[in-house]
């Protein structure tokens, strides 16, 4: 498949790219394009965690000190 010659990017466009590549690669944009996925980890996660007291303890609060992190751009 031949390809015309390719121009280079301008600085705004390539932020932009940048931009959607990095949401892409979060944990929020997958989350985000794959609910259901996400939602059945976080059960699964949530059983097999809620299932051992010592281990459920210390992943909550890993996770609400994590929280603000993970829901930044919102």
């Amino acid at each position: 498949m031949a390809r015309g010659p390719q121009r280079a990017l301008t600085p705004t466009q390539a932020k932009a790219r940048f931009r959607v590549a990095a949401h892409r690669a979060s944990l929020t944009g997958w989350t985000q394009e794959h609910p259901w996925s996400a939602t059945l980890a976080a059960f699964v996660t949530g059983l097999t965690v809620g299932g051992v007291r010592r281990v459920g303890n210390r992943y909550s609060e890993w996770l609400f000190t994590l929280l603000p992190a993970l829901f930044r751009y919102r």
